[in-house]
């Protein structure tokens, strides 16, 4: 097992240069932790890769604040058909840099219930990235059902802030995730539903045309897998995700993800 050791330190020391996008993400209680990603995405026939870093310092048991980052590297645009014929050549979008950064604090004044607060800030809004200033908060509960079953559901409410005289709508989220562990392994599966409930605004536009009327539903899931490198000594784990949205891939489905994780906790 020394090879898998060698190959996550050196995978995570390689992440800590860089930074990425926001997957879904496992809620979890207030603790210490680092977890650095890199993601693969195809959206739209768009191929994209984005770094990913978060961190999280608790200063108790039930109180801990989260920074997280993201960087886009490349993407890529090469349309195909149901056959796989390329429809056109391939276009490099030339979009990269940093998205979007995120500042929050959770809070659980009880063991299994708590509360979260987020304030996600765009950073470089050109680039065609977020472009909203946004506050979420959550609801969660958690529950470790036996030593190798943990389950947790989450409520979602996330206003975004004026910019430019648009108004983007508000959205409810529920997510639930299951935690399998199996010795040193342990399976995430994460799922979530999106809901906008109410139709964004551009007040650029004369009053009877400002509702934009874009008001959608979503569904994502993640499964993960992780191995524990350094039991004993501190908490290493390295594992590979994947993440599919609702969308089209080919002309039939898209929105997917595939990404490389580690994540360090003490």
């Amino acid at each position: 097992m020394k090879i898998f050791r060698v190959i996550g330190v050196c995978f995570f020391l390689f992440q800590t240069t860089l930074f990425a996008y926001t997957p879904l993400r496992l809620k979890s209680l207030p603790s210490n932790s680092i977890e650095l990603a890199t993601l693969l995405e195809l959206h739209d026939d768009v191929y994209s890769n984005d770094i990913n870093a978060f961190a999280e310092f608790s200063l108790n048991s039930q109180l801990s604040f989260l920074g997280e980052l993201s960087y886009r590297t490349f993407s890529f645009e090469q349309e195909m058909d149901a056959s796989f014929d390329i429809l056109h050549k391939g276009t490099n979008l030339s979009v990269s840099g940093f998205d979007t950064f995120l500042l929050g604090v959770k809070f659980f004044p009880v063991e299994f219930l708590g509360a979260s607060l987020d304030w996600k800030i765009p950073i470089e809004k050109e680039l065609g990235f977020q472009k909203f200033h946004s506050v979420s908060g959550e609801f969660l509960f958690l529950y470790p059902f036996t030593n190798w079953f943990e389950f947790s559901l989450a409520q979602e409410f996330c206003f975004y802030i004026p910019t430019d005289n648009f108004s983007l709508g508000s959205e409810i989220a529920l997510q639930w995730q299951g935690i399998f562990k199996i010795s040193k392994w342990r399976i995430e599966h994460i799922g979530e539903f999106r809901q906008r409930v109410k139709d964004s605004k551009n007040k650029s536009l004369a009053i009877p045309y400002q509702k934009q009327n874009d008001r959608f539903s979503a569904l994502r899931f993640k499964t993960a897998i992780y191995r524990n490198l350094f039991e004993k000594s501190f908490d290493l784990d390295v594992g590979i995700s994947y993440e599919v949205a609702k969308g089209f891939l080919y002309g039939k489905e898209t929105g997917h993800k595939f990404s490389i994780e580690s994540r360090f906790s003490w």
